[in-house]
């Protein structure tokens, strides 16, 4: 087994550590999915929003959160679909939010790139 000297960051280097780092690359989409469907509560509870944005949210929630317990579950292939979506979320949220608490998204930014190193290791070293 690979050692994780960095915490968030998995060393991929055999079949376990792979599929270690692709399944933990589901926790970050399974947050950014909890926080689509928070936002889609938030808005459909203010008045000044139309309902049509807090519907796209929370349906946007459920296809993320979809994927997310899929990614867990083991299905490699939503990893690359997974690693973008996330990357462009967390990018949008460290230029609009660019304090001390970007720390978290880019957290979660190297789960998902980890995942990837380990989607593109199982790719590469079919069993």
């Amino acid at each position: 087994m690979a050692t994780n000297r960095f915490g968030y960051w998995i060393d991929v280097t055999d079949r376990a550590s792979a599929t270690e780092a692709v399944r933990m690359a589901g926790l970050p989409v399974l947050l950014i999915g909890a926080s689509f469907l928070l936002n889609a509560l938030v808005a459909s509870q203010s008045g000044a929003t139309f309902a049509g944005s807090a519907a796209g949210l929370s349906l946007a929630g459920l296809v993320i959160i979809t994927i997310a317990f899929a990614i867990r579950g083991g299905r490699a292939g939503l990893v690359p679909v997974e690693t973008g979506l996330s990357a462009l979320v967390l990018a949008v949220s460290i230029v609009l939010n660019p304090t001390i608490l970007v720390i978290v998204p880019l957290l979660a930014l190297l789960l998902c790139i980890s995942g990837l190193r380990g989607w593109l290791w199982l790719r590469r070293n079919p069993r």
